[in-house]
């Protein structure tokens, strides 16, 4: 729904293409955490314009519950927060593990409580006792755990490398931009560690050559520092010393950095004249900067962000809103 406008605007007529916009404003800003007062009275709004025009443009018979529904769901975040508070995926998705938890017809809720004690409690040892990934794979399977990925590398609290690294040697922009950032003396190697994924705070993060090879666009992220948005270019993991004289002792030090190029940004302008608002403040247009290096460390990721592309050679960004998985 959220990148629809960008992939609608030349295939519907304007009237419908306006109306549709309504319902991914409303949708969009009823999902962001946190969410303004007067962005959710706006919502509001637009639910209950884009729920009395149904009958204009479709017909009265489309106007069904579920369509009569929308014009509460601004009251229902204003008592219980973002839409993603109040989803029933969250249900849907225990129900279906809670299905694996026994077999048979005999004694099924004691099945299911013995098969959730046992896993939750063979987490705890997991954690404390296996290392070996071989096992880990075994027991992921019998607690019903899904793993992220077979080769992960934990770097801190909340960052994650994925998959194998690869070796290779710093370009000089990238060692000005990693020295500018960490102020180190000098590094204490000549090559770094690569890599191609990396989570941070749970968000998923491709570097640009990977996403474009498995065609998805998990590389752009924002940086509140900075207020900026970037695409991410490399995961490299950097071994430097902070001493001033090595002669006398070293002080190495390893820190994960994500190289990037920064985004220039456009807002859209949809502006809607009974709404007094802009229904697109939320996609921007984006070209990036190629020609400009920067270097930040995963603590100053602040959200990731989904590009699409039009039908000519324009790419448009989204923040990524909070939302269930199922």
């Amino acid at each position: 729904m959220f990148y629809s406008p960008i992939v609608l605007k030349s295939l519907l007529p304007g009237v419908y293409f306006r109306h549709w916009y309504l319902l991914v404003f409303s949708i969009y800003h009823l999902m962001m955490t946190p969410i303004r007062l007067d962005c959710l009275n706006a919502a509001e709004h637009a639910l209950h314009k884009f729920v009395s025009l149904v009958p204009e443009l479709y017909g009265v018979q489309h106007v069904t519950f579920n369509v009569h529904l929308l014009t509460h769901l601004a009251a229902s975040v204003r008592r219980w927060g973002p839409l993603s508070c109040s989803s029933a995926f969250f249900f849907e998705d225990a129900n279906g593990k809670l299905l694996t938890y026994f077999h048979g017809t005999r004694g099924v809720a004691k099945q299911i409580f013995r098969s959730f004690i046992g896993g939750t409690h063979l987490r705890k040892l997991v954690q404390l006792y296996v290392t070996d990934s071989s096992a880990m794979n075994v027991i992921d399977r019998i607690v019903n755990i899904a793993s992220v990925c077979k080769h992960a590398t934990k770097f801190g609290q909340n960052t994650v490398c994925l998959g194998f690294s690869s070796q290779r040697a710093l370009t000089a922009a990238e060692t000005v931009a990693i020295q500018n950032v960490i102020g180190c003396s000098h590094f204490s190697a000549d090559k770094i560690s690569a890599y191609r994924r990396v989570l941070i705070n749970g968000n998923l993060l491709h570097t640009e050559s990977y996403s474009r090879s498995v065609r998805n666009s998990d590389c752009y992220f924002s940086v509140l520092s900075r207020s900026r948005t970037y695409t991410l270019s490399g995961i490299v993991i950097v071994e430097f010393c902070m001493s001033t004289d090595c002669n006398a002792v070293h002080d190495i030090r390893k820190e994960v950095m994500l190289i990037a190029y920064p985004v220039a940004e456009t807002v859209l302008q949809t502006y809607d004249n009974d709404l007094k608002v802009n229904l697109s403040a939320h996609i921007r247009k984006a070209v990036v900067d190629y020609s400009t290096v920067v270097a930040i460390k995963p603590t100053d990721c602040l959200t990731k962000l989904c590009m699409v592309s039009d039908n000519v050679t324009n790419h448009y960004l989204i923040p990524v809103p909070t939302f269930e998985l199922d």
